[in-house]
């Protein structure tokens, strides 16, 4: 176990909804860094099992007597904006005893706290960008920690705590809780028209992208596809990128680094920055 200091509200926490994807990675990372976690699902799951293996009080069902399952009581409530109503049991009794309830981002945010932050956003290829960034960095000896929406293949969980300096993390743009991040460097995979029983217009969509970018700090990298349509509005930056990839085995000319970014040839036109091989099936962007 890794006790670096928790933040004080994130010490003994009950989590409901604990075996979400999103959630209970959180639980993991917690756990991991020394926290006291409980929790609530309405079913079991393997996930819960893994997560009681670890050390979490989880109880099946919605009962606010879940808030005591830590002798001692909890410091914050921890729950997703989506997945659970705000008539559920726990949060009115939380709210009723005075207990902070924080959403899921808001906690991410604060575990990220101190290290390099990834972050990787956009309408589809969150999950599989996230999982790339992660292996290769593994592969590079920086241990990083990560919270992942599904469970990565080569280290077997959707979390972990890692000893290294970087943090690599999906940011959800569903419900706009991205904005509750400021990442070092971020990747926005491609924007399609998504979500619009909450945004209600492609163009608030696309805006919240928009919005993402601009809390880098400046000077902070980024990456798109070509087509994002929200790319010309965005920051500048020394060191911005497009990506982009083909599936014919033969190199596309378009897929290069902006022209102030590019790498002359031996006749000064531009040539792509790196090139790479993955064993992964259809496109992204």
């Amino acid at each position: 176990m890794n006790t670096e200091q928790l933040p004080p509200e994130l010490q003994r926490v009950h989590m409901v909804g604990i075996g979400g994807a999103g959630m209970s990675g959180i639980a993991r990372i917690l756990l991991d860094r020394g926290g006291l976690v409980s929790g609530s699902d309405a079913k079991e799951s393997r996930g819960l099992h893994a997560l009681r293996a670890r050390g979490a009080l989880i109880r099946i069902g919605h009962d606010a007597a879940s808030l005591d399952l830590l002798p001692g009581g909890v410091t914050a409530v921890i729950t997703t904006r989506a997945a659970i109503p705000k008539t559920n049991p726990e949060l009115v009794e939380a709210r009723r005893r005075g207990i902070p309830v924080l959403l899921r981002p808001v906690v991410l945010a604060k575990l990220m706290a101190g290290r390099t932050t990834l972050m990787v956003t956009g309408t589809h290829g969150k999950t599989t960008t996230t999982s790339m960034l992660i292996v290769a960095l593994q592969h590079c000896g920086r241990d990083p920690s990560f919270a992942v929406g599904g469970e990565l293949g080569e280290a077997g969980t959707n979390a972990h705590h890692g000893s290294g300096d970087c943090f690599v993390a999906e940011a959800d743009e569903s419900d706009g809780s991205l904005l509750e991040y400021t990442p070092d460097v971020a990747v926005v995979t491609n924007i399609e028209s998504d979500h619009l029983d909450f945004y209600g217009s492609t163009e608030a969509y696309v805006g919240v992208f928009d919005s993402f970018v601009e809390r880098l700090a400046p000077g902070a990298p980024w990456w798109c596809a070509p087509t994002t349509p929200a790319r010309p509005n965005w920051p500048d930056a020394p060191r911005s990128w497009e990506f982009g990839c083909c599936v014919t085995g033969r190199l596309n000319p378009k897929v290069r680094r902006w022209p102030r970014h590019c790498c002359p040839g031996n006749s000064g036109a531009p040539k792509p920055w790196r090139t790479s091989d993955w064993p992964v099936s259809g496109t992204r962007g």
